[in-house]
């Protein structure tokens, strides 16, 4: 405003720039307001602006847990076998027994076969602890495929999964496919050079799980009697019975009797 004034000082005197001050003054009379424009936009946090806390809506974190033993789908024991291992095995793999041109086929067991989740809770419930290896075994025929089971046992050879290669002793479960769950088929098979032998006559999905050493059966023994010959006899526990002499008594007796008669006679044809 006083710039304008400064221009008009050359030439006005000092009533006409009073002058041009009044009328700057009544163009403009105040200065605009620093004040907050009441109508500008709070910048306090807008109450409708959606919460940062939790949904509660959202399920909790104990709510998606699942407890491993009740949920079969929960590989707790990490009994699956790989690919590669499984073929591993195939390879070495020795059967004996089977019809000409059979032979063993040990897979790995897919999570989404239908087998998988009787496999795990059977795991969780029941070999809990334990290390475990699951396979599939089966026959196939020219690459084919064989439906038939052995018609009687026979005898099956393989190297130990990588799962249980610390394993001395073997326990073997196999899947009755009618009964729908495992039955044992040999509870201890020892491990020898990297393998362990076992007989079956039905090929379904396996389990094989690690198992301590059978306990040994006592041997019967019996108690040995030495007699004055020197000789080890064996007691049989059995006593004489009374009355086992009176048979003895009357033979001697006979023999006296007959002795008697004789003397008596041979007398008479003396005389």
């Amino acid at each position: 405003m006083f710039d304008d004034v400064a221009i008009y000082n050359v030439a006005l005197s000092d009533s006409e720039i009073q002058a041009v001050i009044d009328k700057k003054i009544s163009e403009d009379p105040t200065e605009p307001s620093t004040d907050e424009d009441p109508t500008e936009p709070s910048t306090d946090e807008d109450s409708t602006e959606p919460s940062t806390d939790e949904d509660s809506t959202k399920p909790s974190e104990s709510e998606t847990t699942t407890d491993k033993i009740d949920n079969p789908d929960v590989d707790s024991n990490n009994f699956d076998v790989t690919n590669a291992d499984a073929e591993k095995v195939n390879k070495e793999a020795v059967v004996t027994g089977l019809p000409e041109n059979v032979t063993l086929r040990v897979a790995s067991i897919e999570k989404s076969s239908t087998d998988y989740n009787a496999i795990a809770e059977f795991v969780n419930k029941e070999l809990k602890g334990k290390k475990v290896a699951a396979a599939d075994l089966s026959l196939v025929k020219d690459n084919v495929a064989y439906a038939e089971q052995p018609s009687g046992k026979v005898k099956v050879t393989l190297s130990v999964f990588e799962n249980i290669k610390d394993a001395k002793w073997i326990q073997v479960y196999r899947y009755d496919n009618t009964a729908k769950k495992f039955v044992e088929v040999d509870k201890a098979v020892e491990v020898k050079d990297g393998k362990f032998t076992f007989e079956t006559d039905h090929f379904t999905p396996y389990l094989f799980a690690s198992a301590d050493a059978p306990k040994e059966e006592p041997i019967p023994t019996t108690t040995a009697q030495s007699t004055t010959t020197g000789k080890t006899v064996t007691d049989t526990g059995s006593k004489p019975k009374t009355g086992d002499s009176a048979p003895i008594a009357v033979f001697a007796g006979l023999a006296a009797a007959g002795l008697a008669v004789f003397a008596v006679n041979k007398k008479r044809k003396n005389a």
